[in-house]
């Protein structure tokens, strides 16, 4: 079982270009639970890995819209987030990491 050591806490401004919400872990540090919230007034969709498309990938309604990732998920590359046109929110994260 991992253990978490710490937490990067932080905010994104998310527009209608793919914009990176969490960098991959390096390889000295790995990520633990992990959670990500739009805390804004516009819907958005997140990928996993490679650039957001609007439309597509997994959403988080606005208002509050959440997803949590375990420490078992294994997901350690990038998170990025988009907007439909012309929109934007805010993203804020809370993620768990294990030195």
């Amino acid at each position: 079982m991992a253990t978490i050591d710490f937490f990067n806490n932080g905010s994104v401004a998310v527009t209608d270009v793919s914009t990176e919400i969490l960098a991959a872990s390096d390889g000295n540090h790995r990520r633990g639970a992990t959670f990500i919230v739009n805390a804004g007034s516009n819907d958005c969709f997140l990928s996993f890995g490679a650039d957001a498309v609007a439309g597509q990938g997994a959403l988080l309604k606005a208002f509050g819209g959440s997803i949590g990732l375990e420490a078992s998920d294994g997901w350690s590359g990038t998170v990025n987030g988009i907007c439909a046109s012309g929109k934007s929110t805010t993203i804020t994260f809370s993620e768990g990491v294990d030195a």
